[in-house]
């Protein structure tokens, strides 16, 4: 098959890294392309991690940063147009000519509306990662998507598959009305990896994530505080990075159990460092945190909030492979989160038993089975055409 993958950026990110993962697996057995929006928005370590036989591709647009600043003056006026969505969507018109993909396959809620407009008899696949819910719930009227729900049901018109990875991502595609809508459940797959145990006599807890606030890196080290001051033993890694987390880093600089890593391109070298992996978060559209996969790839616990899929994440046949809870945000969440952090520095039998569930856990998100996942949904959407 021909398959033209599509995202906004080449950050990292859960829906970016989710796209050169299978862009690097698809590439093995197939004509792939992957399309980036903005051809500059990319992190060359990431790109260079998840290498392949398939091809970048970007808008060729010229006097770009021109059309950029008119569009800035167009939406703060509240006009629905874009003189460089114009251009880019004429630009793929000449690469989808070109390529001629069987399936297009996009992601992210931007980027699904400027495909929709450019699709004809192609297969269209969409994965969805929790950012129609955020979009549609904002409240900030500069960050809002102009027209938004009309530019859904443009998307909804050509009749694309829909992927969800998790249960609030399919609740909310078949509440908002967009008719008779195509919904499959495929989990965003991760390659194995051999990652030796941590050794370390030092017991580390860590958390990866974007740096917003909302993915609760307050509660985490609220929560270490509390359980550092009876097991000095112990310290806290936190990796990514933010105008937020700098001043996180500035303001616990001199406490030497908290490590702040930055932003790191390559996660599992630091996640190989920890004893449990956090991740208490608050996010309204949270689903399926690639964090988690992670930890679970590592063989480590995980304790989290019960936000989007994570609960789900973590369980395994024998029980789960760590602990959630519902964040309260009421100043109780820290207190809740260490108490849960202690269990594993004194109950030695309760972590191993997590640790051995981990990589079970981890099954559910093999590469191989989420490829043939969507190798399957694209038979059957080309098989509609």
């Amino acid at each position: 098959m021909k398959i033209l993958l599509a995202v906004e950026t080449l950050y990292p990110g859960g829906a970016e890294m989710f796209v050169l993962r299978l862009a690097s697996a698809l590439s093995a057995r197939h004509d792939v392309v992957l399309f980036r929006v903005y051809p500059e928005a990319f992190d060359q370590a990431l790109v260079a991690r998840h290498p392949g036989s398939f091809r970048h591709a970007w808008p060729e647009i010229p006097l770009d940063i021109l059309w950029r600043k008119l569009d800035r003056v167009i939406r703060l006026a509240s006009i629905d147009f874009s003189f460089r969505e114009a251009w880019a969507k004429r630009s793929l018109k000449r690469l989808i000519k070109e390529v001629k993909p069987d399936v297009i396959h996009s992601n992210q809620v931007k980027v699904d509306h400027l495909m929709a407009r450019v699709v004809h008899d192609e297969a269209f696949v969409i994965t969805l990662h929790g950012d129609y819910k955020t979009f549609d719930e904002l409240t900030v009227k500069s960050r809002r998507i102009l027209n938004f729900n009309g530019k859904l049901r443009q998307i909804a018109l050509k009749t694309p598959a829909f992927v969800y990875i998790s249960e609030t991502q399919r609740a909310y595609i078949q509440s908002i009305n967009l008719g008779s809508v195509s919904l499959t459940k495929i989990y965003n797959g991760y390659p194995k990896l051999d990652i030796l145990p941590n050794n370390s006599a030092v017991f580390t807890f860590g958390m990866i994530a974007r740096g917003v606030k909302e993915k609760g890196w307050q509660i985490a080290i609220d929560a270490f505080l509390n359980v550092h001051e009876q097991f000095p033993q112990t310290r806290l890694l936190l990796a990514g990075d933010s105008a937020y987390l700098q001043e996180l880093r500035s303001t616990y600089a001199s406490n030497p159990a908290i490590a702040f890593a930055g932003q790191v391109s390559d996660p599992m070298p630091w996640i190989a460092q920890l004893h449990v992996g956090l991740l208490p978060s608050y996010y309204p559209s949270e689903s399926l945190p690639t964090s988690v996969m992670e930890y679970l790839l590592a063989g480590i616990p995980v304790i989290a909030s019960n936000a989007g899929e994570i609960e789900h994440m973590i369980a395994t046949p024998e029980g789960p492979a760590g602990k959630t809870f519902r964040i309260q945000q009421n100043g109780s969440d820290a207190e809740m989160l260490a108490r849960e952090m202690k269990k594993y520095l004194t109950d030695s039998q309760l972590y191993q038993q997590h640790c051995a569930r981990a990589r079970e856990a981890f099954k559910k998100f093999d590469m191989q089975t989420c490829v043939e996942g969507y190798e399957k949904l694209y038979r059957t959407e080309l098989s509609k055409q």
